[in-house]
């Protein structure tokens, strides 16, 4: 069994089962500021998993302007965040264990997210997430969104790691056709109701509903 030397990892719907929070703050914002419906198969398929302007431009149809997106954005975050707070998501199950273990290990590890800055620091906050890692690659308006693979490789030239020897986890069909596009060693999918509900099985090499499924003690070389 080949042996990785580290790790990255997306964060919404991965670290932290918060899909139905972002699904319900678009669906919202698409009901209340844009007066559109937005379909919960639409948001999976082709909205999930991908930074804002792209998610915009989905809901439009068409290119629209970069003023637009930012306040688009801002928007949905306060329907997100409010919900948040609310009704604070947990982790993903035995992703505490797995983390600290990372750590205690030394084994490199970083996210790869497509939230902007602003939800980054809040969620640095509330996980208390520097204590885990000290790389989180975010939507900084440098880099193409996912399924691009632009996130994965900046990630992975920051953990100093070539993508063939990193593992990458995902829980949506754009961020594991980006892993793959960067060509990373092991692409796992993590879906909590099971592979056959991960849209993007077929782009990865395997799939688990939580990180209790995941053998990474075995998976991963400790210095």
């Amino acid at each position: 069994m080949k042996k990785f030397d580290g790790i990255i990892f997306d964060f919404n719907g991965t670290l932290v089962l918060d899909d139905e929070l972002h699904f319900a703050a678009f669906e919202k914002y698409g009901r209340e500021d844009l007066g559109l419906t937005i379909e919960r198969e639409d948001y999976f398929s082709n909205m999930h998993g991908r930074p804002n302007d792209r998610i915009y431009e989905s809901i439009y149809k068409k290119p629209i302007p970069d003023e637009l997106k930012g306040k688009f954005a801002r928007r949905k975050e306060e329907y997100y965040i409010e919900s948040f707070k609310k009704n604070p998501p947990p982790l993903a199950n035995g992703a505490v264990v797995m983390l600290d273990f990372l750590k205690e290990n030394r084994i490199p590890c970083a996210i790869a997210t497509s939230s902007d800055l602003h939800s980054v620091n809040f969620f640095r906050e509330v996980f208390s997430l520097d204590k885990w890692f000290s790389d989180i690659i975010y939507s900084d308006g440098t880099m193409r969104g996912k399924p691009n693979p632009d996130i994965y490789l900046r990630a992975g030239e920051r953990l100093g790691i070539p993508m063939q020897n990193l593992i990458t986890v995902e829980d949506s069909l754009s961020g594991a056709m980006a892993c793959k596009a960067a060509n990373a060693g092991l692409v796992v999918g993590i879906c909590p109701r099971g592979k056959e509900n991960f849209l993007g099985k077929e782009h990865t090499d395997m799939v688990i509903t939580d990180f209790t499924q995941f053998s990474y003690e075995e998976l991963l070389k400790r210095p």
